[in-house]
């Protein structure tokens, strides 16, 4: 799937930086102490900061408005991705503090502070909105919108049989991954940004490594507060969510790669949603916690709003750069597209073009939708659900619906069904693939999934998307198993000439022959999608709520 390039500047400071460390006139230590003083800037570089128009709408009406404000510190992602995490911390630390001390007092109310990411969030008024608009250290401010965890209500009656992800493990080939090369995901640490996990749920025993909550709106347990490291679910999603990607199989059936591990960060209470500054504070989190749990793998079950086209980057100028920072550290970010059942345009944050955007499929063969879909007749697994958003900004399919997975309180869930609970599907196969290739570039990962996935054709329009293909993609990354070499051993006595033996003809397979698994269904769903009226949790996106 083409996808608008992101263009990222460097500076010639950053330029001059680099020679000096290759010349060895400046050392790695050096040259993060001298990166935030080096980066300077001129009000010259650029014209007055882009403002969106609900900014300034919402100054006019009301005083002031909730934004996200990005800052230029000097860096490309990948400029940064060179720094420690304390030389990083120190130029964000350096350009915050300088644009803040130049605002008028009482014009801006930081409401969340971050450490790796060049971001302000607050509450600006007029006097700070123009001085902000005229630092040519500020490239964008934008309304801090609002998103929810993406889920489905269930349906008064759903058909077919009671199912869980024992199907649908299977239908992407993952349990072939886990039993027969022995690929768990072990090594590897998920973050998991929802509405928290389960911390006693034997599902996640030991798989727990770390794990934190922030909310703007003091919704933190145990006392509602701003943050704290508990992120005890109290709503069940994220556990639902933890549970697809490693469950260990104790009471819900295994996960995708339940050899991973778990950070666990709570931005959601339920489904009343959190603010976009909060779920950028997750993201710093994980930036700071990377290096010490190995994570690797990022999903967000979580959005609000849509994007017409490829991407949405130039409405996401905040989120985006988050995004690049993480991807530049070599993290894959996996998000659902939302259930809206929009056809050309997905949800954000999925819109935004360094994201692998997931959209959902069944995992089993259903009459009449399962009750999801009910005008979706005969569904196979080959069948995208009628709720995914889709278009050319969905990089990839999972299983989505009839699923069961870990449940708050203990247990396991009744069936569910969302984009929700395919990301994870696919955050699970991108832990196997990390597992056998640590190496891997998030870039990389998703081409991967995508040359081995599955063709699936949306009847509607003929538009071609591929189902991640667990067995496919690991085999696709494992080394090739060398050919070993055999020295002849000579002889002192002279040979008879050996006459060749033909191999004896066989009907069935050798006793050497591995084992076949059971393949990805090919039946081509004869379904077709309609305009069925669903209840959702993901509405437009909406301004911050009092």
């Amino acid at each position: 799937m083409a996808r608008k390039p992101a263009v990222l500047g460097v500076t010639v400071i950053g330029f001059v930086a680099l020679i000096l460390a290759l010349s060895g006139a400046v050392g790695p230590d050096d040259a993060s102490a001298m990166e935030p003083a080096a980066r300077g800037h001129t009000a010259a570089q650029q014209g007055p900061a882009a403002v969106q128009a609900p900014v300034e709408d919402s100054v006019a009406t009301s005083g002031r408005a909730d934004v996200l404000v990005l800052l230029d510190d000097g860096m490309s992602a990948e400029g940064s991705a060179e720094l420690s995490t304390d030389g990083l911390a120190a130029a964000v630390q350096d350009v915050r503090e300088s644009v803040l001390a130049e605002l008028p007092a009482g014009s801006f109310r930081q409401s969340v502070r971050y450490e790796l990411l060049p971001i302000l969030a607050g509450s600006v008024d007029e006097r700070g909105l123009q001085a902000l608009r005229r630092d040519g250290r500020v490239l964008a401010i934008e309304e801090d919108t609002w998103v929810r965890p993406i889920a489905l209500e269930r349906p008064a009656t759903t058909t077919g049989r009671t199912l869980n992800l024992e199907e649908a493990v299977p239908v992407i080939g993952a349990d072939y991954v886990q039993n027969v090369l022995g690929i768990t995901g072990e090594g590897i640490t998920v973050a998991v940004l929802d509405t928290g996990i389960d911390n006693e749920h034997p599902d996640f025993e030991g798989k727990i490594l770390d794990q934190y909550c922030y909310s703007s709106s003091r919704s933190c347990a145990p006392n509602n507060i701003v943050e704290g490291p508990n992120a005890q679910d109290e709503y069940g999603h994220g556990t639902a969510v933890s549970g697809i990607i490693l469950s260990k199989g104790v009471e819900a059936h295994v996960g995708v790669a339940p050899g991973a591990d778990l950070a666990a960060v709570r931005v959601f209470k339920d489904k009343g949603g959190a603010a976009n500054s909060d779920i950028i504070k997750g993201l710093d989190w994980v930036l700071r916690k990377q290096h010490p749990l190995n994570i690797r793998v990022v999903n967000m079950s979580l959005g609000g709003g849509s994007s017409i086209g490829n991407n949405c980057d130039d409405q996401n100028r905040a989120m985006k750069a988050a995004f690049q920072r993480l991807v530049a550290r070599q993290i894959a970010i996996f998000v659902a597209t939302g259930n809206n059942g929009y056809p050309s345009q997905v949800s954000s944050p999925a819109c935004i073009s360094n994201s692998i955007a997931v959209g959902a499929t069944y995992d089993v063969e259903a009459p009449n939708g399962g009750g999801w879909c009910p005008r979706q007749k005969d569904v196979t697994p080959l069948t995208i659900a009628c709720f995914t958003n889709r278009g050319r900004a969905m990089d990839l399919l999972a299983p989505g619906i009839f699923i069961r997975s870990s449940k708050l309180g203990g247990g396991v869930t009744k069936n569910g069904a969302g984009t929700s609970y395919a990301a994870p599907m696919a955050a699970g196969v991108a832990a196997l693939m990390l597992q056998v290739n640590p190496d891997m570039r998030p870039s990389e990962i998703e081409r991967v999934m995508q040359r081995t996935g599955t063709e699936v054709k949306h009847l509607e329009n003929n538009d071609i998307f591929k189902l991640v293909n667990a067995r496919r993609a690991v085999e696709a990354v494992m080394p090739p198993t060398p050919t070993p070499s055999v020295t002849p051993v000579p002889s002192s006595t002279p040979t008879q000439q050996a006459t060749e033996v033909p191999p004896t003809a066989t009907n069935g397979p050798r006793a050497t022959d591995t084992p076949q698994p059971s393949q990805t269904p090919t039946v081509t769903p004869e379904a077709t999608e309609s305009n069925t009226t669903l209840t959702i949790f993901l509405p437009s996106l909406r301004n911050r709520e009092p």
